[in-house]
């Protein structure tokens, strides 16, 4: 897995070896190599308002590291299985993990002890969890097809969400702060049911991916302006953008040759209009980044006229790789992302960007002074 830190300083990757590395996101240099876990890194997570850094593993727990330092924070222990899945709530007032063992457990991060333990959520692996942005709730997204919201102080589930027919692999709320709020769940059954998330009515069905392939990831565009809008990136070798509003795909981004395994999204700007950097990670060893413009129905600035929103998630800062700009960097050049526009659907467009970013590392806090 892989992740950026809300303010952009630090990259994450976490790895089938058991460790996490954390790395300048400026320069590319290396700043910690965090150890613990026994077994495989499933997935990392960064706290929401600082440099603390969680991740799940097979070895039945999750670990929290103070990532400038490589501290140990606090150790989870407590699933039966491993830990497939996990979110901060409450704003990362707590934290809540998901396991194989088909239950869910809450925590006190300060502590590191466990405020709810909730046994059989599920009927088989929880593999997907998300975090209501105001509300005590949490959605759990699993390998029985089912989806179910659940609310983490009391520890009852208050309701299903059923129409899978396969595993759901990806469950989130949207960004927008201004109307309805939504959530999705993506399946492995090539659909995505968008949800009011206040009543939790089914609103839609997404069916672009089915019998194509399975839904992957999925994530929700960043900021409010176009937070009702989403990505998801699937098994068949596509990424697509959609009104989760009204449920059309408005953009397709091909150029992969494989599975499009992993995700991430922020928003820059052509002469002060939005436009939406996807990167995308494949089975077939390649990442692109794809640009599209998010003002139009499918005119796309040229790689000149980009210029990121500065200081959004590391983009803007100085010293950034000429390969923003329509040159190919070695990086961009070793990934096979070069300068050629992935294809995609007369809708939309594409053009190959690279990430930068930096910033100083900053001192230790003891769990019970982290940022909440």
């Amino acid at each position: 897995d892989v992740a950026f830190s809300t303010d952009g300083v630090y990259a994450a990757t976490g790895s089938y070896d058991g460790t996490v590395r954390i790395w300048n996101s400026g320069d590319g240099s290396l700043v910690q190599c965090l150890e613990g876990p026994s077994k495989e890194v499933e997935w990392i997570l960064w706290h929401p308002k600082g440099h603390a850094i969680l991740a799940g593993s097979n070895d039945t727990m999750a670990w929290m590291w103070w990532a400038p330092t490589g501290k140990v924070m606090q150790i989870f222990a407590g699933h039966a299985a491993g830990v497939s899945c996990g979110c901060w709530g409450l704003g990362g007032k707590v934290v809540v993990t998901g396991s194989e063992d088909h239950g869910i457990i809450v925590w006190n991060p300060r502590a590191g002890t466990p405020q709810h333990h909730i046994r059989e959520v599920h009927e088989s692996s929880v593999i997907s969890i998300c975090s209501h942005p105001e509300s005590p709730i949490v959605v759990t997204g699993a390998e029985d097809a089912t989806a179910k919201v659940v609310q983490i102080e009391t520890g009852k589930v208050l309701a299903p969400l059923p129409g899978h027919i396969d595993s759901v692999e990806a469950v989130a709320f949207s960004n927008s702060s201004k109307g309805t709020l939504l959530l999705a769940t993506g399946s492995m059954d090539g659909t995505v049911q968008i949800w009011d998330a206040k009543s939790m009515d089914l609103r839609c069905t997404v069916k672009e991916h089915f019998e194509k392939g399975g839904i992957v990831k999925l994530k929700w565009l960043p900021g409010s302006a176009f937070g009702n809008w989403f990505c998801t990136c699937s098994t068949d070798k596509t990424v697509r953008l959609f009104n989760g509003l009204s449920g059309e795909c408005l953009r397709t981004l091909q150029g992969h040759s494989e599975t499009v395994m992993g995700l991430d999204l922020a928003i820059g700007e052509a002469d002060g209009k939005p436009q939406l950097i996807v990167a995308s990670a494949s089975e077939d060893k390649s990442c692109r980044v794809f640009v599209v413009a998010l003002w139009t129905a499918g005119v796309e600035a040229t790689p000149s006229q980009l210029s990121p929103v500065a200081g959004y998630g590391g983009f803007g800062s100085a010293g950034m790789p000429t390969a923003a700009y329509g040159r190919p960097s070695p990086a961009l050049q070793a990934t096979g992302a070069g300068l050629e526009a992935p294809q995609e659907s007369p809708k939309g467009s594409a053009t190959p960007l690279a990430s930068p970013g930096d910033a100083p590392a900053q001192g230790c806090p003891s769990p019970s002074h982290m940022p909440v």
